[in-house]
């Protein structure tokens, strides 16, 4: 990775990220296809084993993919990441009995797996942003294509500075975290990623862009403010001119 802009080390990361969620769930479907009426104990124990063996696994590589970034942009005296730990028995379960709540061994499956792959990711997310609080650096919230307008306006954030003091509640070894701050929020099958803000190189393009995006909206508005309803109004809009554009392109094409 020598020689990588921060841009490409972070996507190999959640590259990285994506294919241990992929793992992780197959490992999960698996043992519960061989007992698909276990009991809710039995699915809080398998999803607990899943988020320890592959959690950990998504969790280093956000903390070595910290390391090598920081070392890309010549920052060698930050505190090291700290690794956060698989989720507790209390989130497993809770996982479990909503898993459960599926009226078909199917459903139950994909609850499981939904969440599942929520935690997976979280995995990495949460060392970041607890990482970050420790060594006084930020972090951002990359926004996936597609995403919903939710995260879109999450993104638009742009660097998130925590407290240490903040960060030592969910750190030490702990998987606890208490309330998400509103742009940790990452909803079932959010692609979101987290990314380490050094000052030599800011945030990433998209969620620069967001920032510009947003501020030029609030100025545009009578109020100078923007709800997130007018945001998903905006960005539904300029989705559907998209499409019909991409649509004007692609009749254009066929006539010719």
């Amino acid at each position: 990775m020598a020689g990588a802009s921060p841009l490409a080390i972070w996507d190999g990361h959640r590259v990285k990220v994506e294919q241990i969620a992929v793992q992780g769930v197959t490992a999960l479907e698996q043992v519960f296809l061989d007992n698909p009426t276990m009991s809710r104990t039995e699915l809080a124990w398998l999803i607990r084993q899943v988020n320890h063996e592959w959690g950990v696994v998504a969790a280093q590589d956000a903390a070595d993919t910290m390391v090598i970034a920081r070392a890309t942009a010549g920052q060698h005296d930050l505190e090291a990441p700290t690794v956060i730990d698989a989720i507790t028995t209390e989130v497993a379960e809770a996982i479990a009995g909503w898993a459960q709540a599926g009226e078909t061994p199917e459903e139950v499956l994909r609850r499981a797996a939904i969440s599942t792959t929520r935690h997976l990711r979280n995995a990495s997310r949460d060392t970041v942003e607890v990482s970050t609080a420790l060594a006084g650096t930020g972090w951002c919230r990359v926004p996936r294509p597609g995403c919903c307008a939710f995260c879109l306006m999450l993104a638009s954030r742009g660097a998130v500075y925590t407290s240490r003091d903040a960060a030592l509640t969910v750190g030490g070894g702990r998987r606890k975290r208490g309330r998400r701050a509103s742009g940790s929020r990452y909803h079932d099958n959010c692609g979101c990623m987290v990314q380490e803000v050094l000052p030599e190189h800011g945030v990433p393009p998209i969620v620069a862009g967001m920032e510009r995006l947003l501020s030029t909206l609030q100025q545009q508005s009578p109020t100078k403010t923007l709800t997130l309803d007018d945001w998903r109004a905006y960005v539904t809009g300029q989705r559907r001119a998209d499409a019909a554009a991409r649509r004007s392109a692609a009749a254009a094409l066929a006539e010719e």
